[in-house]
C-alpha cells in the first residue's frame, strides 16, 4: 500500500471585479494626503514598480519631510508606508518595520481604522521568520483593530480582506481564516447582495479546503461546502457569467469531489463542467482555471475508473498549462494527476517519466516542499518498477526534507508508509513492520479521540503485515480499529468495504469459511453503494469467486469471476 503526494490545489489570487449593490450606502472619504505629497508618493510607487528601490525611499523621505511641514498626518502615514516598502525592497527590515509601526501609529491619531490593520500585517509579516510570539502579537491587534466602531465599514471589511490575502500568501494559514471571517461578519451585515461578499466566501470555501486536507476533519470539509454553495447562491443572483461565478462553482466542486459519495461525485462533475463552459467564455485563450477544472473533471472520472475520458481531460489540461507557465503549480499538478492515471492503468514508464519531471521543475524551483512531494511521487512508480533501492533513495530523501518542514506532519508519515512498503516488496517483513509501527504510533499521538482515515488507513497496512506473518489475532485488532475508525469518520467511504475484506481474508486465512463469506458479502452490498464501478468491487468479487471454488461450488465461483472480469 503507497500512499501519493502532489499539490491538490492552487490557491487563486483575488478576482479584483466589483459591483456594488443599488442599495449601498456611500462612506466616508478614504484619507488622502495633500496634493503635494501625493504627487510625490506616486513618484515613489513608480519607481518602486520599476525596480529602483533607493530612489523610490529618497522620494518617499522626501515626500515625508513635506508632510511634516505641511502638517499633513495623512501625508505622513502613506509617507511611512512607503518608506516601509521601499526598505523592505533593499533587506533593511528592522527600518522597515519600525516605518509600519509609524504609519500605524499616525492611522491611530486620525482614527483611520482600517490603514492601521495594513501596517499591523505587514509588520507582523516581516517578523515571521524570526519573532513568531511578536509577529502574532501584531496580528492579534490588527484583528482587535477590526472590531472597533468605523464609519467606513467596507474599507474595514476590504483592509481585512486584503490583509487576509496577504497572510495567506506568506503562509499564515489560520491567521488569514480569522481575519477573512471578520471581514465576512462585516460584508454579510453591511452589503449581503455584492459580489464582494462572494469573493469572501469563496477565500473562506478554499482555505477550508485546505483545513480538512490537513486533518480530514469533517467539520472543515462542511464548511467549504457551505461557503462555496453561499458563493454560488449569490453569484447566480448577480453575475452568473462571471469569474466569480466560475470560481464558487469550481469550490463547490471540489467540496463535493472530497465527499466520497457517489451522487455528490455527480453534482461535482456538473459543477466542473458547467464553470468550464463559463471560463471559455470570460477567457476564451485559456487559463490556470480552465486547466484547474479539466484536471478536476479528469480526477472524478479517474476515481471512477473512467480512464479513457480522464486521459482526455488531462491531456488538454497538461499542454494549456505549460504553455501559461511551464513553473506553475497548475502545470506540476496537473502532471501529478497524469502520473497517478497512468500508474492506475499500468504505464509504469510513462508514469516515471512525468514523476521525474515533476521532480526535476521542483529542483529548478527550490521549494523543498515540493522537491519532498515529487520525490515521493517518483519513488512510489520505482517501487512498482521494482526498483527498490532508487525507490528507498527517494523515499528516504523525501522523510528527511519533511522532517525539517514539518517532523509529524502528513508528509513525513507518508514518506514512512511507502517506505514500510518498499521494505514489505523486497521480503524484509520485520522492517517493514517497523516502519508501519513507527506511523501508527505517531498518527494515534498526533489524532488522539480522533477517528482519522489517516491513521485506519496505517492500521490496515500494519494488519497485513502481521497477517503475512501469521500473528493473526494481532492482525484482527488492527483491521477491527481501522473498521470501526472508517465506519465513524466517514461510513459511506469505499475505505468500509476495504476493511471488510480484510477481515474476510483474514478468517480465510484461519479457515473459517462461513466467516470469510459473511465479511465478504457485507463488503460486497457496501461497495455496491459506496464505489459500485471502483476496485473495491472487483477485488471483493475476486475473493468471493476465490472463496466459492476453495468450498467446491464452482458455479458461484465462476458467477462472481465473471462480474468481476465484466
Amino acid at each position: 500500500m503507497t500512499i501519493r503526494l502532489i499539490r491538490a490545489f492552487a490557491f487563486l489570487l483575488a478576482c479584483s471585479l466589483y459591483l456594488p449593490p443599488a442599495n449601498a450606502a456611500a462612506e466616508p472619504s478614504d484619507p488622502r494626503a495633500s496634493a503635494t505629497v501625493e504627487k510625490m508618493l506616486a513618484e515613489a510607487n513608480r519607481l518602486a514598480e520599476t525596480k529602483q528601490p533607493l530612489d523610490s525611499l529618497k522620494e518617499a523621505d522626501q515626500a515625508l519631510e513635506a508632510a511634516r511641514q505641511e502638517n499633513d498626518r495623512a501625508g505622513e502615514a502613506f509617507a511611512q508606508q512607503a518608506r516601509a516598502k521601499a526598505l523592505q525592497d533593499v533587506e533593511r527590515k528592522d527600518e522597515a518595520i519600525a516605518a509600519w509601526q509609524q504609519a500605524q501609529q499616525l492611522w491611530a491619531r486620525t482614527g483611520d481604522t482600517p490603514e492601521q490593520i495594513d501596517a499591523l500585517v505587514q509588520a507582523g509579516l516581516l517578523w515571521v521568520p524570526d519573532k513568531k510570539s511578536e509577529a502574532d502579537r501584531l496580528f492579534a491587534q490588527g484583528l482587535a483593530v477590526g472590531q472597533e466602531e468605523t464609519q467606513r465599514p467596507e474599507a474595514l471589511a476590504q483592509a481585512l480582506y486584503d490583509s487576509g490575502i496577504a497572510l495567506n500568501k506568506e503562509g499564515e494559514k489560520e491567521t488569514a481564516w480569522d481575519y477573512w471571517r471578520a471581514a465576512l461578519a462585516i460584508r454579510e451585515k453591511q452589503t449581503p447582495e455584492s459580489l464582494k461578499l462572494v469573493e469572501t466566501l469563496n477565500k473562506l470555501a478554499r482555505l477550508a479546503h485546505w483545513r480538512w486536507l490537513l486533518n480530514f476533519a469533517n467539520q472543515d470539509l462542511h464548511l467549504s461546502y457551505d461557503y462555496a454553495a453561499r458563493a454560488v447562491e449569490i453569484a447566480q443572483r448577480l453575475a452568473p457569467g462571471s469569474a466569480q461565478m466560475v470560481d464558487s462553482l469550481r469550490n463547490l466542486g471540489e467540496a463535493e469531489q472530497m465527499n466520497d459519495d457517489p451522487k455528490q461525485a455527480d453534482s461535482a462533475r456538473e459543477h466542473f463542467l458547467t464553470a468550464l463552459q463559463i471560463q471559455k467564455k470570460v477567457t476564451p485563450s485559456g487559463s490556470d482555471m480552465e486547466a484547474d477544472l479539466l484536471t478536476n473533471l479528469g480526477i472524478i472520472e479517474m476515481d471512477h475508473s473512467n480512464f479513457a475520458l480522464a486521459h482526455q481531460y488531462l491531456d488538454e489540461a497538461a499542454p494549456m498549462a505549460e504553455r501559461l507557465d511551464p513553473t506553475s503549480s497548475q502545470f506540476s499538478r496537473t502532471l501529478g494527476y497524469l502520473e497517478i492515471l497512468e500508474a492506475e492503468e499500468g504505464d509504469l514508464p510513462a508514469a516515471r517519466a512525468h514523476a521525474e519531471r515533476m521532480l526535476s521543475m521542483a529542483e529548478k524551483s527550490g521549494e523543498p516542499g515540493a522537491i519532498a512531494n515529487a520525490s515521493v511521487n517518483l519513488g512510489d512508480d520505482l517501487n512498482n518498477l521494482g526498483d527498490y533501492a532508487a525507490a528507498r533513495a527517494h523515499l528516504e530523501k523525501a522523510f528527511a526534507i519533511f522532517q525539517k518542514i514539518s517532523p509529524n506532519g502528513d508528509g513525513g508519515l507518508i514518506a514512512l508508509s511507502n517506505l514500510a512498503t518498499t521494505f514489505y516488496r523486497q521480503g524484509d517483513l520485520a522492517s517493514s513492520l517497523e516502519y508501519r509501527q513507527r506511523v501508527v504510533a505517531i498518527l494515534e499521538e498526533r489524532d488522539k479521540d480522533v477517528a482519522s482515515m489517516g491513521t485506519s488507513k496505517q492500521l490496515s497496512g500494519l494488519g497485513d503485515m502481521l497477517l503475512l506473518q501469521g500473528k493473526f489475532s494481532a492482525a484482527a485488532d488492527n483491521y477491527r480499529r481501522a473498521l470501526e475508525m472508517r465506519e465513524k469518520a466517514n461510513p459511506d467511504s469505499n475505505e468500509v468495504p476495504g476493511s471488510l475484506a480484510d477481515l474476510a481474508r483474514l478468517e480465510r486465512a484461519r479457515k473459517n469459511m462461513s466467516l470469510a463469506l459473511d465479511y465478504d458479502l457485507r463488503a460486497l452490498q457496501w461497495g455496491q453503494k459506496s464505489c459500485p464501478n471502483l476496485w473495491c468491487v472487483v477485488g471483493v468479487l475476486n475473493d468471493l469467486g476465490e472463496l466459492a471454488y476453495e468450498q467446491g461450488d464452482l458455479t458461484s465461483s465462476e458467477n462472481y469471476l465473471r462480474q468481476a472480469v465484466d
